[in-house]
């Protein structure tokens, strides 16, 4: 599978498998004194469930003989806000490698 990280695809490294988990929903409740139970504002701003982030798990592979460089190819993603593109989706994901 072909996989896309800020644009550039790392030829000696193999994408063996993808979980891409469901985003947390923001719920807003509030209690009101001398009701039953809470108002549920979770629709209220714009009518529709806005979303928090999810976790995407990326397992890689490479061969210990080939050019593959962990270190540097950790240098370059781990901590920073990147671009991921996933050959068999369309669309892309952005966020925090670690």
């Amino acid at each position: 599978m072909e996989c896309r990280i800020n644009g550039f695809k790392w030829d000696d490294l193999e994408l063996l498998d993808v979980q891409i988990g469901l985003p947390t929903v923001k719920v807003q409740t509030e209690s009101v004194p001398g009701a039953d139970g809470a108002l549920d504002l979770t629709e209220a701003l714009n009518g529709e469930v806005v979303y928090g982030n999810r976790n995407i798990k990326l397992q890689f592979g490479f061969s210990p003989y080939g050019n593959f460089n962990f270190y540097e190819f950790a240098s370059m993603v781990h901590g920073k806000r990147l671009k991921l593109e996933l050959g068999n989706k369309n669309g892309y994901y952005i966020g925090r490698f670690t």
